[in-house]
């Protein structure tokens, strides 16, 4: 195997083996600077999870009820990531909701259990996915899926390259979490996974999608930057869902 592809293979599966629970080979060559230039590959392992996810609910969904095929693909996608940016998204709404101070949420998102805020949070933000995903036809909901967690994980790229780190002291120096070719990568492979949509649908729900999640995603990303002052590893998992929510939302008002 030539040399660039056997590298950009070990970034695929480094990115793989953060983003998941998905088992990869023990002896991959490891490094902060393999770590950053894996992350371009975030929204294609959002791609595969989808996929999954995508699958499981064409399969159920010849022998079960629609809206079962749809909670299985679901329950597979969870199984796949260990619902890494669901628990993201739930201590970060704690985090934001509960603290008065920055420090008091700080220290709100090591508390290893949930409150009132982040149990709402999660609970509101599957309801409205499931219920979203179960009133589309098939084939929609099939490329939405893909869609929604390609364009999630690029949001969590976009925050990275664009965001101060909250727990850096002191300086405010931007933090890069991806180089500047690897986030244009990730993001022509964000846009890509729309393609989908747009067979499927037409351009106008594809870009309606897109924007959802940036709408969404910024939100997101204004309260964070209001309270933490920063992101932190469950700040992303927050912007990743609620990126995916935005894509369902667009893609939605056109059906």
């Amino acid at each position: 195997m030539p040399d660039h592809i056997r590298l950009e293979t070990q970034l695929f599966l480094l990115a793989l083996r953060f983003l998941t629970r998905i088992r990869v080979p023990g002896n991959l060559p490891n490094s902060d600077d393999l770590e950053l230039r894996a992350t371009k590959y975030h929204p294609l392992v959002g791609c595969l999870i989808g996929a999954m996810g995508a699958v499981t609910m064409v399969i159920g969904g010849w022998a079960l009820p629609w809206s079962a095929a749809v909670f299985l693909a679901t329950g597979v996608t969870l199984l796949a990531t260990g619902a890494f940016h669901e628990m993201g998204l739930a201590r970060a709404a704690d985090a934001i909701g509960a603290a008065q101070t920055r420090d008091e949420a700080l220290e709100i998102l090591d508390d290893r259990y949930l409150a009132g805020y982040g149990v709402m949070s999660i609970g509101m933000v599957m309801a409205l996915k499931l219920t979203l995903l179960i009133h589309m036809p098939v084939w929609v909901a099939v490329a939405a899926l893909i869609a929604g967690h390609a364009v999630g994980r690029m949001a969590t790229v976009h925050i990275v390259a664009t965001t101060y780190l909250a727990r850096e002291v002191g300086a405010r120096a931007r933090v890069p979490g991806v180089t500047p070719d690897g986030y244009w990568i990730a993001l022509g492979t964000a846009c890509a996974s729309l393609i989908l949509v747009w067979i499927v649908m037409g351009i106008a729900p594809a870009i309606s999608g897109f924007l959802g999640a940036v709408v969404l995603g910024q939100l997101f990303r204004w309260l964070i930057m209001r309270k933490f002052g920063g992101y932190t590893g469950n700040c992303l998992g927050g912007v990743q869902q609620v990126a995916e929510l935005g894509t369902y939302l667009g893609i939605a008002v056109w059906l």
